[in-house]
């Protein structure tokens, strides 16, 4: 009787076993980040052979104007009011403290007929180049409270110590025209007059004389944006968080529970991601078609021939253009499905952002 009824119990045993694991699979999520993947020309986009199967899956992709670390917030289940600057510093490796930060990029101003236009972010300074310049601001601002920190050269943030955080707009939102964009709030006049005696500074530093002797964008001012107080990193614990190093990947470091040191770069493909629940992977920054080529390859296909065979449940894929971002949810398709719509040509077609009004 014992016998029989291990017997009986052995393989039901086993048999809920393996439905456990496939339980834990089809829970698996994915959130694939592509920076700067909009950027590329549009005939190495209509070329990819990984893109018109992400078109075949999804709708029309859904616009995030403040960029990938916007939607980053929605897929780490934080609320989308949540101030980046302190989560992208506390990624970069900067103890945040209880102070509040901004985002303090380095960009090249350009002089309009009727308003100063933004030429855009300066990203190829030296590190001396970069260090010098912090140096500079923080000898002059060295009483008003504004602590500038560079742990990059392209990546620039300002303590605010004793000061509440201006209204700003994001970097990624601003494109020509820049006064409608400046900081707003009770201290928008002693902002601007700062941002005023920012641009004074940089005119006169030596190091953006040599900049313009070699043909490269002077830095001739600082944007200030995303600012806030620290909050707490994502609850989403059982998130696995992979980010590629650089800027791209702050915000990411910045969000996982247990620290920034706790996010390991993107595995080499998708099939070496380890089953879990939720998978946020944000890779390098793509910059010519071999990179879109190595991304198509390693993660988009699979992961959308994962999602077909059930073994995700769902992928978000975000991408940007180096302004705002759009995000694609693709469905699953059946096999008739794919076997029908891979007869019909089908060309990646970059998304436009919509009008406002």
């Amino acid at each position: 009787q014992l016998s029989h009824a291990r017997l009986v119990r052995l393989p039901l045993g086993s048999r809920l076993r393996r439905h456990a694991r496939t339980l834990l699979i089809l829970a698996m999520h994915l959130t694939l980040v592509l920076p700067s993947l909009l950027s590329l020309p549009r005939e190495v986009l209509a070329a990819a052979p990984a893109l018109p199967a992400l078109v075949r899956r999804a709708s029309t992709p859904r616009h995030e104007p403040a960029g990938i670390d916007a939607a980053l917030l929605a897929a780490a289940q934080m609320p989308p009011d949540t101030p980046l600057a302190p989560l992208a510093a506390r990624g970069a490796g900067i103890d945040i403290g209880a102070d509040a930060m901004a985002r303090a990029d380095p960009i090249a101003l350009v002089a309009g007929r009727d308003d100063v236009l933004l030429g855009g972010r300066v990203d190829d300074l030296s590190a001396a180049d970069a260090e010098a310049m912090v140096a500079r601001m923080n000898m002059h601002f060295a009483g008003d409270g504004l602590v500038f920190i560079a742990p990059r050269p392209n990546t620039w943030f300002v303590r605010l110590i004793g000061i509440a955080p201006p209204q700003t707009t994001s970097l990624v939102q601003v494109h020509g025209a820049m006064h409608a964009h400046l900081p707003r709030g009770s201290k928008a006049g002693q902002w601007k007059r700062w941002l005023s005696e920012m641009q004074m500074l940089l005119h006169d530093d030596p190091r953006n004389a040599a900049r313009e002797r070699m043909a490269q964008a002077p830095v001739t001012g600082i944007w200030i944006a995303d600012a806030g107080t620290a909050v707490s990193p994502s609850s989403a614990d059982t998130v696995q968080w992979f980010a590629a190093a650089g800027r791209d990947g702050d915000v990411v470091r910045g969000l996982a529970p247990r620290g920034p040191s706790s996010v390991p770069v993107p595995p080499p493909n998708f099939a070496q991601v380890p089953a879990a629940r939720n998978s946020i992977v944000v890779l390098p920054a793509l910059q010519n078609a071999q990179d879109l080529a190595a991304a198509g390859t390693a993660w988009i296909t699979p992961a959308l021939a994962a999602l077909d065979q059930r073994t995700l449940t769902t992928v978000t894929v975000i991408a940007d253009d180096g302004r705002g971002a759009f995000v694609w949810d693709p469905r699953p398709l059946s096999w008739w499905s794919r076997w029908r719509e891979s007869s019909r040509a089908t060309s990646f077609v970059p998304p436009i952002a919509p009008t406002s009004t």
